[in-house]
């Protein structure tokens, strides 16, 4: 219609009118955005200087445990006082990225934001209850105006990189009431005690099996880390809801088994097919050589990871081979920049395409997975650099465990089973471990392909099936179940000291 639209990101004398009016009408310096709000001075809270000087010692304090380092996973913490309603505390930084706490007066607030989809502004907008945040930044990150106070008030400050700084969210004019901020003090003091009196808890990502409750007799808060089963964590949401994990389209075999022997002819071929096909696709414009390599070389990594590691084929790769090459594979096994590194996701996207084209093989998960920069970035930064066996390298290892089994995409053994398959494996024990994670993935597709998607029934579905495979004779042997072929491997391998 000929008419021109312009997006203003801000207008200063309109943005300064509402801080104005809603400083009046809230007896404080409110943020433009009535959701969130952190102001330029610590006096814009409107708080006695006295509780001001606590929370600053309160937070060196903090800063000086580090409680991050030893609650790396971001459990929730719930903490009370004299029986009122529990808030949700989660500490931040063991990412390696924003250090600080925060707190929920709405657990279930956090839980949205747990179970939300890639974009959590859906969750945010939905908050019920009001969330405060101690940050720590560095001091050129501070407004001019708070460093100087800060200075001329001479508040703790533990060091350069740990001036605290307080965000809240979802509260009238941007404001936090005193009694909200004494809480929060409080909270700054006592969580870090509680982690560090339960650090082998804390620093164990398959979390705890009872419930651990303390009270801090200096704050009289009392602090709750609640058993990995709790209802409070296993809240239902459709977000948990599962998705099939194979391939699809007419070139699909998911299933399909390659031995050994096929390997290095199948990865070779589908190579050189793949980087004809960068060169000259059947749509749009190719790539020069230099660059098709480049891609080849990134992608025959996976497909190398796939057919010797899985023994699958191309054809019947699943969302378990394209997580556990990205996230534990090749972060452990390469040794490259971080840019070239982050180049394997695009060259992955690259080949999916391939699979489809060439092979009429779709995969609807892969996008998603190539998509999340963040955790792949995370894994790679994090990955062990140290001896094998680290204390924290374990932490990396079972981080990716939980993250396989969050999705029901390994086998795992059922809260009353007896048998567990080890560690460290034997011939005979890996050959069967491979067996029943190539049918375990079949049969989570067919369950949940059949209208079973919520984790619980899909899991439960899965371990009974599971415990019949294990004690039905092998097609090999029919006088041998899995279960009494495991175990006369394991006695013959003690016997001869290994």
């Amino acid at each position: 219609a000929g008419i021109a639209v312009t997006l203003q990101p801000e207008l200063p004398a309109l943005d300064e009118s509402v801080r104005s009016l809603l400083g009046h009408l809230f007896h404080g310096i409110a943020a433009r955005d009535k959701l969130r709000s952190q102001p330029e001075t610590w006096a814009g809270w409107g708080l006695p200087a006295d509780r001001v000087a606590r929370f600053f010692t309160a937070a060196a304090k903090y800063y000086r445990a580090a409680p991050w380092i030893i609650s790396a996973h971001e459990q929730p913490i719930f903490v009370s006082r004299d029986g009122r309603p529990q808030w949700a505390v989660i500490v931040l930084g063991g990412a390696g990225e924003q250090t600080g706490l925060s707190c929920y007066e709405d657990p279930r607030d956090l839980f949205a934001l747990f179970h939300a989809p890639d974009d959590p502004s859906k969750a945010f907008s939905e908050m019920a209850g009001m969330v405060a945040s101690l940050l720590f930044n560095r001091r050129h990150e501070l407004p001019r105006r708070m460093r100087e106070e800060i200075k001329t008030n001479r508040w703790e400050v533990a060091a350069p990189d740990a001036y605290p700084t307080m965000l809240v969210l979802n509260t009238p004019g941007g404001g936090i009431r005193v009694g909200h901020f004494a809480l929060l003090s409080d909270i700054v003091m006592s969580v870090p005690r509680f982690v560090a009196m339960h650090a082998d808890v804390f620093g164990d990502v398959m979390g705890n099996e009872q419930d651990i409750v303390w009270t801090d007799p200096e704050t009289g808060l009392t602090c709750e880390l609640p058993a990995l089963d709790s209802d409070l964590l296993e809240e239902p949401s459709p977000d948990l809801l599962l998705e099939p994990a194979g391939p699809e389209g007419a070139g699909a075999t998911l299933g399909a088994r390659i031995g050994y022997e096929q390997a290095p002819v199948m990865a070779a071929d589908t190579a050189v097919r793949f980087l004809r096909w960068l060169q000259d696709p059947p749509t749009g414009r190719g790539l020069g050589l230099a660059t098709a390599r480049k891609h080849a070389e990134n992608a025959v990594m996976l497909v190398a990871f796939l057919v010797y590691g899985q023994e699958r084929p191309i054809t019947a790769i699943t969302e378990f081979d394209l997580r556990a090459f990205l996230y534990d594979w090749y972060p452990r096994k390469t040794q490259n920049t971080s840019r070239n590194a982050a180049s394997v996701l695009v060259s992955l996207r690259r080949l999916f395409a391939f699979l489809e084209s060439e092979f009429a093989v779709h995969c609807p998960w892969a996008d998603a997975v190539l998509r999340d920069r963040a955790f792949f970035d995370e894994r790679w930064h994090t990955r062990p650099l140290g001896p094998p066996g680290d204390r924290g390298d374990a932490s990396w290892y079972e981080l990716m465990t939980l993250h396989l089994m969050s999705r029901a995409l390994v086998p795992l053994p059922g809260p009353d089973d007896e048998f567990e398959f080890n560690s460290a494996m034997g011939t005979v024990e890996h050959g069967l471990f491979i067996d029943l994670h190539n049918v375990w993935l079949q049969w989570r597709d067919e369950l949940i392909r059949g209208g079973v998607r919520e984790f619980h029934p899909v899991i439960d579905a899965l371990l009974e099936r599971q415990r019949d495979w294990l004690a039905t004779p092998t097609p090999d042997d029919p006088s041998v179940t899995p279960i009494a072929a495991i175990m006369h491997e394991r006695r013959s391998m003690q016997s001869h000291g290994r």
